[in-house]
């Protein structure tokens, strides 16, 4: 279908999408354009489409990540003069579940740590620091991640953060 390859080389052109995420996106266009006119589409026919992919299994991340494709798509159709309405406005996105992370049992910390700490080689000793400091801490990845030299305290001269870093 011309139009949906219309609306992946601009959308990849402004987006820098992968080739799997703009596969997914032709993917979930095809399979809309195969239940209604995707030019011509109400909302009544996109809630349909959908319900019909909840009663085949599909979870709400699936669903809600369609949506979104098909948002993004009838705002380049509306662009783009090709269509005239926008039959997603009135669509709701369904709630994805969030879920907790699961902790590590002891056992996994102990292999962690004894695989880290297993070499002597600056990026051992690194990857260990920051384990044990997960460990220790409770802080998140992402927080760990964060941190600049400039939050570190100061060490003694016998040792050097930047032989670690």
């Amino acid at each position: 279908m011309y139009i949906i390859e219309s609306f992946l080389e601009a959308f990849s052109a402004e987006k820098s999408a992968s080739k799997n995420t703009l596969e997914s996106y032709r993917m979930d266009l095809k399979g809309l354009g195969g239940f209604c006119d995707l030019i011509s589409a109400a909302t009544e026919d996109l809630r349909r489409y959908l319900h019909q992919l909840t009663d085949r299994g599909y979870s709400s991340s699936s669903i809600a990540r369609k949506i979104s494709v098909f948002r993004q798509f009838y705002k380049f159709l509306l662009s783009e003069d090709i269509a005239q309405h926008n039959p997603t406005l009135l669509l709701a996105t369904p709630q994805r579940p969030k879920a907790l992370p699961r902790p590590l049992s002891r056992q996994e910390v102990k292999k962690l740590l004894n695989y880290a700490g297993s070499k002597s080689d600056p990026k051992s000793i690194r990857l260990s620091a920051m384990l044990e400091m997960l460990y220790a801490s409770g802080m998140r990845v992402s927080e760990l991640l964060s941190i600049k030299m400039h939050d570190l305290p100061p060490l003694s001269n016998k040792l050097q953060y930047t032989k670690f870093l």
